[in-house]
């Protein structure tokens, strides 16, 4: 799985998504889907967390292919999905 998280900080830390103004969020979601681009396929999953925002996508075959077996052998856990869709 491919993972991209975006947030805005401030001097103090990350600034929550809801004091952002519409446009920087726009920003944050683009630049969230171009750091994926080229790379995996199938329907983006799409997370909105308090502090940013998440984008997940499946690993192509070929992607899955350069992986070790060992690796691979690792059971999945995925714990995403808790955000509220964007």
């Amino acid at each position: 799985m491919w993972h991209a998280s975006v947030t805005a900080l401030g001097g103090q830390g990350p600034i929550l998504i809801s004091a952002l103004a519409p446009k920087t969020c726009r920003r944050a979601q683009r630049l969230a889907i171009d750091l994926l681009a080229g790379v995996g396929m199938g329907e983006d999953k799409r997370d909105r967390f308090h502090f940013g925002f998440h984008l997940r996508r499946r690993l192509a075959p070929a992607e899955l292919a350069m992986l070790d077996p060992v690796w691979c052998a690792i059971p999945a856990l995925d714990l995403g999905g808790d955000g509220e869709p964007w």
